[in-house]
């Protein structure tokens, strides 16, 4: 066996020294650059008080029966056929129903036409159900569809 080797001894820690007193008591720099030795003030932050929210109420019944309805959202689009296929979720869509069709670059409005399920045209879809809509302009994968009327 080889004896251990002998370890090194450890360097000699450096310590900074105090800078000299002339140094001390010479005037600031004007150069405009921060040095190490000078601190830097920050202002504390402004704050303004916050307005209290105000509860706001529903709209009423005959404004809300207005309001655009989500029901479903793009799940696939065949451009050579010029159909969407929608996966609805929450409300029902019926042929003659005004749809908004949202989403990223995608923002158009139009009635259903034609609605199929299974190559099969349908009257009306439900919640659960994913359906073939003839569209006019191209759609996107997620996409949201909205019932307008």
């Amino acid at each position: 066996r080889k004896p251990p080797t002998p370890r090194k001894a450890a360097a000699p820690v450096r310590t900074r020294t105090a800078p000299s007193a002339a140094r001390r008591s010479a005037p600031p720099r004007s150069t405009g650059v921060k040095t190490r030795r000078e601190k830097v003030q920050i202002a504390a932050p402004l704050t303004l008080p916050r307005p209290e929210a105000k509860p706001t109420a529903p709209p009423p019944a005959s404004v809300a029966a207005k309001l655009p309805r989500r029901v479903g959202l793009v799940t696939h689009y065949f451009p050579h056929v010029d159909a969407g296929i929608v996966a609805v979720d929450a409300a029902s869509i019926r042929v003659g129903d005004t749809l908004h069709f949202k989403g990223h670059t995608t923002d158009f409005y139009q009635r259903v036409d034609r609605m199929e399920r299974d190559h099969h045209p349908i009257e009306m879809a439900t919640p659960g159900m994913q359906v073939g809509i003839h569209v006019t302009q191209r759609v996107r994968e997620h996409d949201e569809v909205f019932v307008v009327t």
